[in-house]
């Protein structure tokens, strides 16, 4: 979904939300409407969240291609430059690890 259609869908969906709202007789079913429309909305707004994500599950962060090049071309780094290079591909991985968990528990893609 590109950001056009996700744009459109929000102004779609808050334009059907806001007719529903002026229909709807006042009282406690009004509020529950209006509270399952603002849920409603706020889902439409998280849609290009979990497009990003399924796009995330395609990345590949096995690294195997880059401990190769630096063991091949080891002469080129000094040892702290492998160790931040190592680190910084653990912090990733671990950054993924948690942001997929939060995800498929809350979300549950």
């Amino acid at each position: 979904m590109n950001i056009k259609e996700w744009i459109l869908t929000i102004a779609v969906c808050a334009v059907i939300i806001e007719i529903f709202d002026i229909l709807m007789p006042e009282g406690s079913t009004h509020k529950t409407a209006f509270i399952v429309c603002g849920l409603i909305l706020s889902l439409c707004m998280i849609m290009p969240v979990s497009s990003i994500y399924k796009n995330l599950k395609l990345v590949n962060f096995n690294y195997s291609s880059d401990r190769q090049n630096i063991i091949q071309n080891r002469d080129k780094y000094t040892e702290d430059q492998i160790m931040e290079i190592t680190r910084f591909q653990a912090e990733v991985k671990e950054a993924y690890t948690r942001f997929s968990f939060v995800f498929e528990k809350y979300i549950g893609l």
